[in-house]
């Protein structure tokens, strides 16, 4: 199901050119679960955990990191010590799906904030979309 406005400027953009550019932040990222938390030892619940940036993309220039330190939990490899993303343009993330509909939201040029918690560390950053390559696209 796609909301009507959605479609409705994808069909235009369709017309227009052709083709329907996507907005690009550029990281992957993993769901919070409370097994995460426990071995991670996280004061959040919810959120995206910054599992990797990919370089020179509109997250890396924006300073956004995926941690240094690799672990496994349950079998599933992790990063941690990276971002977690908590908000995206004010609205409270609890899953990587929240960052992915907030994103999608946008076209490419527009800016997103993203309220970042590392460590003991909040902060928020605004990052001006790219246009999602080729090589990232389904």
């Amino acid at each position: 199901a796609v909301p009507i406005d959605t479609a409705r400027e994808i069909a235009q953009q369709l017309i227009d050119d052709g083709q329907v550019e996507h907005a690009f932040l550029g990281i992957s990222a993993t769901d919070l679960t409370p097994e995460i938390v426990d071995a991670l030892n996280l004061d959040a619940d919810d959120g995206a955990l910054v599992q990797s940036v990919v370089p020179d993309s509109p997250a890396d220039e924006a300073g956004i990191e995926a941690g240094d330190a690799e672990l496994s939990v349950d079998g599933q490899p992790l990063r941690a010590d990276g971002d977690l993303i908590v908000e995206a343009d004010g609205e409270p993330v609890a899953s990587l799906t929240d960052v992915i509909a907030a994103v999608d939201s946008k076209q490419p040029g527009d800016e997103i904030e993203l309220t970042l918690v590392r460590g003991d560390d909040e902060r928020t950053v605004t990052v001006e979309l790219g246009e999602r390559p080729a090589s990232a696209r389904p």
